[in-house]
Parts: structure tokens; sequence; C-alpha cells
């Protein structure tokens, strides 16, 4: 991940007007730091895993990378699928993702 003193002053602009959304729980908010206990055990439950890497299986539409703001859209990634297959169509110039290019495991836990 680069650090904004290493960013080009564009991109530094543009990072300081995104609009970023926060999700994390806040100290002192009734809203976001009470949590609802799960009414079954976990290994009874349905989860999904989400990721912002870019991540596609081959054949699937890769992101559109011409976006302004980025993509939103999504794709579906079966549990059984090997995370080796799976194609990266990140635009970021400010993340580095040779890791991921490595270990796909970095993005998408396994």
């Amino acid at each position: 991940m680069a650090r904004m003193d290493e960013l080009d002053l564009p991109e530094r602009l543009f990072l300081k007007g995104y609009p970023f959304k926060r999700f994390a729980p806040r100290p002192n908010d009734p809203v976001t730091t009470t949590m609802t206990p799960l009414p079954k055990p976990l290994a009874e439950c349905t989860v999904a895993l989400a990721t912002t890497a870019g991540l596609s299986l081959p054949g699937q539409p890769p992101f559109d990378k011409t976006i302004k703001m980025g993509d939103s859209s999504f794709r579906e990634i079966p549990s059984y699928v090997s995370l080796e297959s799976l194609e990266m169509n990140h635009r970021s110039w400010a993340f580095d993702y040779r890791g991921v290019m490595r270990d796909r495991n970095l993005a998408l836990p396994n």
C-alpha cells in the first residue's frame, strides 16, 4: 500500500476528495456499537466473504477499469474454486498487487 507522500499530486487530491464510507463501530454511538447475537451456531449459518480486490473467474466479465470512481459490480465466486485460477482486475495505482498475484488467499481467505 502506498503512503500519501509517495503519490503524485493528482492522486493525493483524488484520494483526499474521494467519498470514502466508514462502517466500523464508533465509540459512544449506540447504533454502530450494538451487536446482534447470532440466533444459531456459526457452523449452521450461511456466510459470505466480500473483497474489493477485483478478483473474477476465467470466463466472467472483468471489472471495468474505465469507470472513473471504480466498478462497483460484483462477481460470485463459489467456495470450491481454486483460488489460483482467479484473475485480478484491479486498477489502483496505489495498491501493490504482487503479493495477491502470488497468493490469492491474501485477498480472499480460503
